[in-house]
């Protein structure tokens, strides 16, 4: 791992793995095997929301606390932090409900925010942050792991 992209690094890995998980848990609901689909929902629903908590808990306040930074990229992340809980909420209705057009529609919706909201993160964000917290890269990634720690997340 490059020392000057260690964090992007790091969190475009947790990318993948989410995307993988919802991959499972949609093939699942397609087949309409809805206890495998609720184990694998379940299981990108922790790790999606342990890398939410991750950037909002460590990495979006030392970047904000970080000279230099501008003013505007975490907030809107935040924001859209937000919708993808709440379409995830959606999602784990129509799983309950065992509505698989429900659950394959709010995946689309999903996919698509989560594509654009990837993009911008790996493309501006991520960047940024391994340019302004290069020096502290290695301690907030630790602090990362031992947030996924402390959450019991896989």
């Amino acid at each position: 791992m490059s020392s000057n992209s260690l964090i992007s690094q790091f969190l475009e890995a947790d990318h993948h793995r989410c995307d993988e998980q919802l991959a499972r848990a949609e093939t699942c609901a397609g087949k309409q095997d809805w206890p495998g689909a609720e184990t694998a929902f379940d299981d990108f629903n922790a790790k999606l929301r342990h890398h939410l908590d991750m950037e909002e808990k460590i990495l979006f306040p030392a970047f904000e606390e970080a000279p230099g930074t501008p003013p505007g990229p975490t907030s809107m992340m935040r924001a859209e932090h937000q919708q993808i809980r709440q379409i995830i909420d959606s999602m784990k209705e129509a799983l309950l409900a065992h509505d698989a057009d429900a659950f394959a529609a709010s995946a689309d919706i999903l996919h698509i925010m989560m594509g654009q909201h990837n993009m911008k993160e790996e493309s501006i964000l991520y960047p940024m942050a391994d340019r302004f917290l290069a020096a502290r890269a290695k301690d907030l990634i630790a602090d990362m792991q031992d947030l996924h720690q402390l959450s019991g997340a896989s």
